[in-house]
Parts: C-alpha cells; sequence; structure tokens
C-alpha cells in the first residue's frame, strides 16, 4: 500500500486508508498518464516513484486505481 501512502501525501488528503482498483469509481475517459507505478512509501510525489515513462502504458480503463483516504 506504499503506493496510497504517496497519493493521499501528494493531495494533502490524510492518512492512507485503501486502494481500490478495476475502476470501483468509474473508468476514465482521458488519456492514461501512469502506470506500473512503484513507490516505497516515504516519496512525497507520484513523480518520484519508479513509474513508466509519462504515456507510456499497457493497460486500459478497466484497471484505473482509485484511493480512499482518511482525514
Amino acid at each position: 500500500m506504499p503506493d496510497v501512502v504517496v497519493v493521499c501525501r501528494q493531495l494533502s488528503c490524510g492518512f492512507a486508508q485503501s486502494a481500490r482498483g478495476t475502476a470501483q469509481f468509474g473508468e476514465g475517459t482521458e488519456e492514461i498518464w501512469l502506470d506500473d507505478v512503484k513507490c516505497l512509501g516515504t516519496e512525497s510525489h507520484l513523480q518520484q516513484c519508479r513509474i513508466r515513462p509519462l504515456g507510456e502504458h499497457n493497460c486500459n480503463h478497466v484497471e484505473d486505481a482509485g484511493v480512499i483516504c482518511n482525514t
């Protein structure tokens, strides 16, 4: 769950509670910018995590991720 910790930290939304996969909050329709995100949990922004080059992906919107933060 380190990726969730980083998302909540970056958005200043409190503590990470859970991650949701398979587009549980709905599928996006725009460009996919991030894929294969691997964070340690100490980063302050997702861009500091290990990711594919921006905009390069091998997925579709059915895999869109969501995050629940607890303020």
